[in-house]
């Protein structure tokens, strides 16, 4: 009595796929070579979303379990060769692997069985036509891409938070491209104001947007797609994402959130903004704040750090561990040029600044800083005018009357219109105004713990300069109070 084989299927699914490589198709397939040669179907492996260039047999998730374990099969089957692997090299391997293990290799649609001479010789000329075809596939994807971004329109399949895809003819090209979405655009913008202002923290705004029902991007795009929401919750880190994108601007970016620039060096628009440069310039500056603040209540951070300078060179000081005490050092020692100024034991720092505090401000009012950020438009004017000087130098490199002349001229119309509307915008100046809060410095540095009075010193840009040299005797402190003279100046003027 014949021995029936036992056969594994090999199914591949990459992302961009037709109806005839579905999962289901190719198990039919198996199935059904199964039955017909008398084989016992010992499993099925289903890798998805998964290219057959570049990830291996043995290295894809459900198939690579089988592949190390040789001695539970006797024929690996799929419909075609590429639905292996699509690398010649590759290929030539899974042949050796064969031999050694004595295991048949089948592509169903192939006609191939590479047990037999004929099949293996007639399957190495396939693996090379696949590699080949998977290039050009490749290929013709990428120039397909990079046209798509140099025209605008967008290559993606969810639209960043706060647009919406649309499908329109624009200058006689047809495609998907972004508008601002209706619905979330003021969302977007309070987000924008709220960081800003730095009232508040980012987990109680994401709160907020949660109790609010807000959805976020993901959920925002299956809402308009006619799907339903999954109910994902803000939380600080998407909105600190959200944020940080160069989506705001409306650019194409890099996978680093870089701006794609043309070759012309300009950022390539794939959407309108939804903020200004100066806008988003203030808001990374409040998104840079809150990092350090996070940073400095994180346990292992130091206290002072950021705030001890050398005396001696006019570099930092940093923390570090010496026999399980805390001390400060110099940061050129790590540059390989120490300037010659001694490390400072951490307690030495503390209880200097504690008291250098108190004697400075005993007794005076705490101030709130309050900054009305100036309406300054030179970075958009800037960015525009070098905009139109590149369309202008294009235009006189096309054809007069020419479609590509047609389409600059309209651009240059466009930006000279946005120009015009930008210089007519009113300008002022940055505001700052110390409001009184009921309270004095010394009551609110009492309640302070030391990471929080280092977080406080660094807010209020305050310094301490130290200086003892390698030899000597002589140590000095000195310490510049930065706006916490300001805040002494203003109750001055206010008294006089």
């Amino acid at each position: 009595m014949r021995t029936m084989r036992r056969a594994v299927g090999a199914i591949r699914v990459s992302r961009m796929r037709d109806a005839s490589t579905s999962p289901e198709v190719q198990e039919d397939k198996i199935k059904g070579w199964c039955q017909l040669h008398d084989a016992e179907l010992a499993g099925i492996a289903v890798d998805k979303d998964v290219s057959g260039k570049g990830v291996s047999p043995w290295e894809r998730e459900d198939l690579g379990k089988w592949m190390s374990r040789p001695q539970d099969f006797d024929v690996l089957v799929a419909t075609k060769l590429d639905r292996v692997c699509r690398d010649a090299m590759e290929f030539f391997r899974l042949i050796v692997w064969a031999k050694e293990n004595k295991i048949a290799v089948v592509f169903i649609m192939d006609g191939i069985d590479l047990s037999t001479p004929g099949g293996e010789m007639a399957a190495k000329i396939l693996a090379v036509v696949a590699e080949w075809d998977w290039n050009r596939i490749r290929e013709n994807t990428l120039d397909g891409q990079q046209k798509a971004i140099s025209q605008g329109r967008f290559k993606g399949a969810i639209a960043p938070f706060g647009y919406r895809q649309v499908k329109e003819t624009r200058d006689g090209i047809t495609g998907t491209w972004l508008v601002p979405d209706e619905n979330l655009v003021g969302i977007v913008r309070e987000m924008v104001a709220r960081v800003t202002a730095g009232r508040e923290s980012v987990a109680s705004i994401a709160r907020d947007l949660n109790q609010r029902g807000i959805p976020v991007p993901a959920d925002a795009h299956r809402i308009r797609m006619g799907r339903p929401s999954k109910g994902a919750q803000w939380r600080s880190s998407n909105i600190v994402r959200a944020l940080r994108s160069r989506n705001l601007l409306g650019e194409y970016t890099t996978n680093d959130n870089s701006t794609l620039r043309d070759e012309t060096g300009l950022p390539i628009a794939k959407a309108e903004p939804l903020v200004s440069r100066q806008e988003y310039s203030d808001l990374q500056k409040a998104l840079d704040k809150i990092s350090r603040k996070k940073e400095a209540n994180r346990p292992s951070s130091s206290e002072y750090q950021g705030v001890i300078v050398c005396g001696g060179c006019g570099k930092p000081y940093y923390h570090l561990l010496s026999h399980g005490k805390g001390t400060y050092r110099c940061s050129s020692v790590d540059r390989g040029a120490s300037c010659g100024n001694r490390s400072v034991r951490a307690d030495v720092i503390r209880e200097q600044l504690d008291s250098s505090f108190r004697t400075a401000f005993d007794g005076m009012p705490m101030l709130r800083r309050v900054v009305s950020p100036a309406e300054d438009h030179s970075e958009d004017i800037a960015a525009l005018t070098e905009e139109l000087d590149n369309l202008t130098g294009n235009l006189a490199r096309v054809k007069p009357g020419s479609t590509a002349a047609e389409a600059t001229l309209r651009l240059i119309e466009s930006r000279e219109e946005s120009l015009q509307a930008l210089r007519s915008l009113p300008e002022r100046r940055e505001r700052v105004e110390w409001l009184e809060t009921g309270e004095d410095l010394t009551s609110v540095w009492d309640g302070l713990s030391d990471a929080e009075r280092g977080l406080f010193l660094r807010d209020h840009e305050v310094k301490l300069y130290f200086r003892h040299p390698r030899g000597s005797d002589d140590v000095s402190m000195l310490v510049m109070w930065g706006r916490l003279d300001e805040m002494r100046e203003a109750l001055a003027s206010r008294s006089a």
